[in-house]
């Protein structure tokens, strides 16, 4: 059975030629009190060439959402040819590196950090979330949720609650 009939995703953009490069993995740890950790091994993640990204975009229309996060190389191209397309792109910096999010913010709609991420970004950049220009920011706070920036708006403790935004609206499943 292929990925896409068992979980509803289409991967004809999935490469499987042979590498001679271990298969990238990580592992989240999570703590009682809702805080990450995660252990990245990127292995064959960073092994990804300008043509796949071109291919996989290739379906790809204006409006779409390119969704992306940090355990692959080529992010900053892939963001850049998806704006180029006309796609929303959205960012996820984790696993954090600084200089890997500043490469990719220019092209982003939607960046997602966790409260210790965007403490490292200020730290890098001198901007608070709302001053880095990306239209949406979303900031976890782990076990008390998230709040969305540049709107300022904080969310329930709860940690179930969905950003209400211009991408997503939800109740929260415990408060609502």
């Amino acid at each position: 059975m292929g990925c896409h009939a068992f979980v509803g995703i289409r991967c004809r953009y999935a490469s499987h030629r042979q590498l001679d490069v271990p298969t990238g993995h990580a592992i989240i740890a999570v703590d009682p009190t809702g805080e990450n950790q995660i252990i990245l091994f990127p292995g064959a993640n960073r092994e990804i060439s300008e043509d796949q990204i071109g291919a996989a975009l290739s379906a790809a229309s204006a409006g779409d959402i390119l969704v992306m996060q940090n355990e692959t190389n080529m992010q900053a191209e892939a963001a850049q040819m998806g704006r180029d397309l006309g796609l929303k792109v959205a960012y996820a910096a984790a696993p954090f590196d600084a200089a890997a999010v500043q490469a990719v913010l220019p092209y982003l709609d939607y960046l997602f950090l966790n409260e210790v991420e965007a403490e490292q970004l200020r730290d890098a950049t001198g901007k608070t979330p709302e001053a880095l220009g990306v239209a949406d920011v979303i900031v976890t706070l782990g076990a008390r949720c998230f709040k969305a920036e540049p709107s300022r708006q904080s969310f329930c403790s709860c940690s179930c609650r969905i950003l209400s935004s211009r991408l997503l609206r939800s109740q929260c499943c415990l408060c609502s």
